[in-house]
This record gives C-alpha cells, sequence and structure tokens, in this order.
C-alpha cells in the first residue's frame, strides 16, 4: 500500500496510508471497537451527539484508509449519531483539514457548530488510528 507522511495536528504526527476500506462492514467497524471503552482520549464523551464529516478521510484504521463509510460505521458504533449535512443541531463537523474553507466547514462556523480535526475526533472516542 501507498503511505503518505502528514502532519497532525497537536504534537504528533503519523504515516498516513492511502490505501483502500471499501470492505468494512458494520459488524467488522463494531468488532473492531469493542477493543476500546468508551469514553477514552481526553476523557471527553462524545456519545449522544450528532456528527457530519466533511472532505477525505486522512486517517488509516488497522492499516486501511478510513473511507466515508467506515468512518459513519467507527462513529456509531460509538455511540454518535451520523449526519450527511451541516444543520443548526448539529453538534460536530469533523475536517480532515482544520482550516478548510469547504462549503459544509463554512455554515458549521457560521452555526456555532464545533469544528474538529479528524484525528483529534477518533482520539477523543478512543479509536486508534494510524
Amino acid at each position: 500500500s501507498r503511505r503518505r507522511h502528514t502532519r497532525l495536528q497537536g504534537d504528533w504526527s503519523s504515516d498516513v496510508c492511502s490505501s483502500d476500506l471499501d470492505t468494512l462492514t458494520r459488524s467488522e467497524a463494531d468488532r473492531r471497537l469493542d477493543r476500546f471503552p468508551h469514553p477514552v482520549g481526553n476523557g471527553e464523551s462524545l456519545s449522544g451527539k450528532s456528527v457530519c464529516f466533511t472532505g477525505e478521510s486522512i486517517c488509516c484504521y488497522r492499516g486501511q484508509a478510513l473511507t466515508r463509510e467506515g468512518a459513519a460505521d467507527l462513529a456509531r458504533a460509538a455511540g454518535l449519531e451520523v449526519a450527511k449535512s451541516v444543520t443548526k443541531k448539529l453538534d460536530i463537523l469533523v475536517v480532515a483539514y482544520p482550516h478548510t474553507q469547504s462549503g459544509k466547514a463554512r455554515k458549521a462556523r457560521q452555526y456555532g457548530t464545533r469544528v474538529m480535526h479528524e484525528p483529534v475526533f477518533w482520539q477523543t472516542l478512543g479509536v486508534a488510528v494510524e
């Protein structure tokens, strides 16, 4: 699999793979998350919150590039509600790049919605991504 080096937010960096994760199923995501008690990460619980993803994922999960579908499955398994669009009721927008000017990011900022950098989001959930 091809790898590219990406500087992630915070004091750490990681190699992010660009291989494909099209085969991740909901049951696989559930089994994989069983290894991570909730809440973990920084102690903040996101369970019950609504989340939307924008942009292509920069993270890998268990050596495979994380697709939007795979990210949604992992988020649902962690107790979050996954939305397809940004509304005033959305709690969190997950972005690959913190300074993105995508339509979803602009709308989230306009509404005062919390915008989280993808690696920080997974760390907060306690999901080990690369």
